[in-house]
């Protein structure tokens, strides 16, 4: 309590922390003689990252494969995207970047360059229905898409697959219209609803919004992919 500087540590039993007034500084966790409080992440440059995967890249040479960046959205740090993916391609290791699309033109002109692989969330077609279940409009995302194809990008589309929101007919038809547009073969990889987030949240002392929500059954989430194969769109399923 005394390391707290914005009186965000609670006296008493059960969980402790004022999420109102906590900041994430750390002091607590420093201060912490249990090691009951742990803070997830460290600030590091570019340079330092690549460092670490220096270490592997034994392994990227012998499997071909490479650095993948993720998030939250990586694409929110394109400067950073840019200078890590720069140090790996003159090390000669392949470049991927997982993206929502989301994020201002720019970003992706910039790591356009050094970057070998995309994997782009395409989560709803329809742009009201779009809001209404990610609270953001989906136009800049479709433009985004239209730009890293139209650039030749490699690139493969993924849908987390939601029961009730976007396994429908029409947005099935929907997605496979938008893919197969492009007039290339680019493909889509379905990524099931599931609960392994639930204990991020716990810990997080977060409600878990879908506590409610069951996953698909295998049965559900092939009948999804007959139909993008039945559309001629490329379809396979994340394990």
């Amino acid at each position: 309590m005394k390391a707290c500087r914005f009186d965000a540590i609670l006296p008493g039993s059960g969980y402790r922390i004022d999420r109102d007034k906590c900041t994430s500084c750390g002091e607590c966790v420093n201060s912490c003689y249990y090691g009951a409080l742990v803070r997830y992440g460290r600030e590091k440059t570019s340079e330092e990252v690549f460092e670490e995967v220096l270490k592997d890249k034994m392994f990227y040479d012998y499997s071909g494969g490479g650095v993948t960046v993720s998030g939250g959205e990586p694409l929110l740090y394109p400067e950073f995207v840019f200078e890590l993916f720069s140090l790996c391609k003159k090390s000669g290791i392949n470049t991927c970047i997982e993206t929502c699309g989301f994020v201002s033109p720019s970003a992706f002109e910039l790591v356009f360059p050094v970057t070998d692989y995309f994997y782009f969330d395409l989560k709803l077609i329809n742009p009201t229905l779009h809001m209404k279940c990610t609270g953001c409009n989906n136009e800049l995302i479709h433009k985004n898409a239209r730009y890293i194809v139209q650039r030749g990008a490699n690139v493969l589309f993924r849908q987390p697959l939601i029961p009730q929101c976007n396994d429908t007919d029409d947005n099935i038809r929907e997605t496979a219209k938008f893919i197969s547009g492009f007039g290339r073969d680019i493909a889509l990889e379905l990524m099931p609803f599931h609960r392994a987030g639930k204990t991020k949240y716990e810990a997080l002392d977060m409600t878990y919004p879908t506590k409610d929500l069951k996953p698909m059954t295998e049965e559900q989430i092939m009948a999804v992919r007959d139909k993008y194969l039945n559309y001629g769109v490329s379809c396979s399923i994340s394990k």
